[in-house]
């Protein structure tokens, strides 16, 4: 009489780029990753993958971190034409109209859809150096994670 060994092949893995790594794949596979900060839908942290072989993919089916977005009202001085915001803006967007004031509070311009480089929000003129720029934006974990991997010598 023998004994069957039986593994059903689900595994934990240290990173994405591991779980991608698996060579052998079968439908209904189950992965846990550690760290799954190399994948923006999870914003890091412990993630569970299922296989799914019609879609030739990875399913995220699980994860720990939680999905939040902040709305925020943020001001920064523009220096060389470009105003610094203290978050990374969601998708690089600010959003309705950007007010410009004076230091006296008096409104010196108001402007709209700005161009956004990481935290860098360009004016795009020398004009309203010295002055404030106030404006709304939302950021969150995702975002967060999105910019350190970007950042990050690897990139993508």
């Amino acid at each position: 009489m023998g004994a069957y060994i039986y593994n059903d092949g689900d595994r934990t893995v240290a990173t994405i780029a591991d779980r991608n790594a698996i060579s052998v794949k079968f439908e209904g596979m189950i992965v846990t990753v550690n760290d799954s900060i190399a994948d923006v839908l999870t914003g890091g942290g412990v993630a569970k993958y299922q296989w799914n072989s019609t879609a030739e993919r990875w399913l995220l089916i699980w994860k720990e971190t939680v999905d939040n977005l902040t709305f925020f009202n943020d001001s920064s001085v523009i220096v060389n034409g470009i105003a610094t915001a203290t978050h990374y803006p969601a998708s690089q967007v600010v959003w309705n109209t950007l007010i410009i004031r004076a230091d006296d509070g008096l409104v010196v311009a108001e402007l709209s859809q700005l161009p956004v480089n990481g935290t860098d929000i360009t004016i795009g003129t020398n004009a309203f150096d010295g002055e404030t720029l106030y404006f709304t934006y939302a950021y969150g974990a995702i975002e967060a994670n999105v910019r350190t991997i970007t950042d990050s010598p690897i990139g993508w």
